[in-house]
């Protein structure tokens, strides 16, 4: 029996700079710092990269990502993407195999077929918040049975996907965050309200500008700093101009060094019309930020209790969010209290977070 090259093969679509990419790089990290032996699969090669892999981590990038005008050509080119992945599984020789994503985690179930390598895949949204499209969906709901292990990071998904696999699969595994940053503050001379994520519909960016809006009237030592990108950008930077804000805001686009932004914010939002289990949320509240949700998941009051670990706000309820936002700005000693529960329990989770992950691979029997 050929000896294996790899502890480890990942595959997802990209390094590019989203909340799953950062999961992965932390794990990548943790996994090395073991002797891991890693390698990465990605569909979309280094040009789509935001943040950097290892020197120490393997890559191929399949590099094919042609336009599919009509279902026949989407059948073929997906037909080419599950060729080119067996193929470069078998050319690792890996141990396991882990797949992010719901359709990467479809194509790489379809390529490891018959191939007698252990696969988990990482459902990193709700499945019945979170449509894939109605072929995909389907796809999901007939392949996630055959990957040995199935994980989520919200019990809420774990419900969701009991529906179509078998429950002894599944696996609760939080996201494992990386607090122990040094502190790198940015220096403002000014308090700060703080939100990441992408500038999409669901992230719910309009009501928060809308919420904003009222509270600059009293508070205008305030400002709100956006950091991501999306294709949302330019209507949202119209939507502030509208409403006479614009010079409150402080658009950041897409920022690979995060947490000197968290260091230097008073308070972190996420207003979103839904979620999964967002790691920007996760990342301010290790770093002691009081944050501002809504109640848009389970996944999110999973680790925001009100009153306890920030406060919630219903979903699009424009001022209950700005109440909020005037609660905690006169409110310091609020603010620390609830910053410091933040921590503690992200503190918790995260370690608890890499333990389970390590359970569900066995990762520590190699």
């Amino acid at each position: 029996m050929n000896k294996k090259k790899f502890d480890l093969c990942l595959v997802i679509p990209d390094i590019g700079g989203g909340g799953t990419q950062r999961v992965l790089m932390n794990l990548v990290k943790n996994w090395l710092n073991q002797g891991k032996k890693i390698c990465v699969i990605t569909f979309f090669n280094e040009k789509a990269d935001f943040f950097e892999l290892p020197i120490a981590v393997s890559r191929k990038s399949i590099n094919f990502t042609g336009e599919s005008k009509n279902l026949v050509v989407a059948i073929w080119n997906n037909l080419r993407r599950v060729k080119s992945l067996r193929s470069m599984i078998k050319a690792y020789q890996p141990k396991l195999v882990l797949s992010f994503l719901g359709t990467t985690n479809v194509l790489t179930i379809l390529a490891t077929f018959f191939m007698q390598i252990p696969v988990i895949v990482s459902e990193r949204s709700d499945p019945t918040r979170d449509s894939l499209g109605n072929i995909w969906d389907k796809l999901r709901h007939l392949l996630y049975r055959y990957a040995d292990i199935v994980t989520a990071n919200s019990h809420g998904a774990i419900v969701a996907l009991e529906k179509f696999v078998d429950a002894g699969k599944l696996k609760y595994v939080p996201n494992p965050v990386c607090i122990e940053e040094p502190f790198r503050p940015l220096t403002y001379s000014f308090p700060a309200i703080l939100a990441v994520g992408r500038l999409s519909y669901e992230k719910g960016h309009d009501i928060l500008l809308s919420a904003f809006s009222k509270f600059i009237h009293q508070f205008t030592q305030w400002r709100l700093v956006i950091v991501g990108d999306g294709e949302l950008r330019n209507k949202l930077k119209q939507f502030a101009v509208n409403l006479n804000i614009d010079k409150y805001i402080i658009w950041g686009g897409m920022q690979l060094d995060i947490f000197s932004y968290y260091n230097a914010a008073t308070i972190f939002v996420m207003p979103s019309r839904y979620e999964g289990t967002p790691n920007a949320l996760l990342e301010a509240m290790g770093c002691g930020l009081p944050v501002i949700v809504s109640n848009a998941s389970s996944g999110i009051l999973q680790f925001v209790k009100n009153e306890e670990t920030g406060l919630v706000v219903p979903v699009e309820d424009v001022e209950t969010l700005y109440l909020a936002f005037c609660r905690l700005a006169n409110d310091e000693l609020l603010r620390k209290r609830l910053g410091e529960k933040a921590r503690q329990k992200i503190k918790m989770e995260t370690q608890c977070a890499y333990e389970l992950w390590d359970e569900v691979l066995n990762i520590n029997r190699y």
